[in-house]
């Protein structure tokens, strides 16, 4: 009889623990099931942020590209710009000098040009100066003359005028004592001033005149700058 309670403790021991483990493999699939929930909602987020990195990495792709091609064609562009700086410098050098060497032209140019005019502006000067001292050299010259005039007019208005040249009397008294009628001081003096009265009125502006005449008295030369106003 106890072989047989033996063998029903087995079976019953045996069925337990074919219960238990139903109970673990149901509880271990309802784990692995939301785990397996789990894993797929991550891999479902991570696939989609893959394509969301994929379509970044795609644009950026693109966006590099771009950049390249742009800095290429900027590259390009400076490398004409610098060319083309470079050739406008050599021109501008040339240019320079060329500008350079007319001003020096003009500089000569216009120095020489400008000497010769110093000369002859001081040539003019010198001239000028030579008339001015012989004006006044004349004016000097001619001061008996303004005197002469003066004490005359004094004369004239005085009371009792002298006589200043000779008097018609004084000519027939020098013609009656037998001296040469032709030379009498009378007429030589009034002869005298009608010369100088026509040299005077002969006057004409921009040039100098000079006179002569050969009298009893010797050679006399008159010269007068036009400048020079006669009263």
């Amino acid at each position: 009889m106890a072989p047989k309670k033996t063998k029903s403790k087995e079976k019953k021991g045996t069925g337990e623990a074919t219960s238990i483990s139903a109970i673990f493999a149901t509880e271990r699939e309802r784990y692995l099931q939301k785990e397996f929930a789990i894993l797929s909602e991550h891999i479902s987020t991570y696939t989609q942020r893959s394509e969301h990195f994929k379509s970044e990495n795609e644009f950026l792709d693109k966006e590099a590209q771009q950049i390249r091609e742009n800095s290429k064609a900027y590259l390009t562009y400076l490398a004409k710009r610098t060319i083309r700086c470079q050739d406008t410098i050599i021109t501008l050098n040339d240019q320079n000098r060329t500008d350079l060497a007319n001003v020096l032209k003009q500089k000569e140019e216009l120095t020489a040009q400008y000497t010769g005019k110093e000369t002859e502006v001081r040539s003019q000067l010198i001239e000028m100066e030579t008339k001015y001292s012989l004006m006044n050299k004349e004016v000097e010259e001619l001061k008996p003359f303004k005197e002469l005039q003066s004490e005359q007019l004094n004369r004239m208005g005085s009371g009792s005028p002298k006589p200043l040249f000779p008097s018609a009397q004084a000519n027939a008294s020098y013609i009656s004592s037998g001296s040469n009628a032709t030379s009498s001081p009378y007429l030589e003096t009034l002869d005298w001033c009608n010369w100088l009265t026509d040299c005077f009125s002969s006057i004409s502006t921009g040039t100098t005149h000079t006179w002569s005449r050969e009298g009893n008295s010797g050679f006399f030369t008159i010269q007068l700058l036009s400048a020079l106003q006669v009263p």
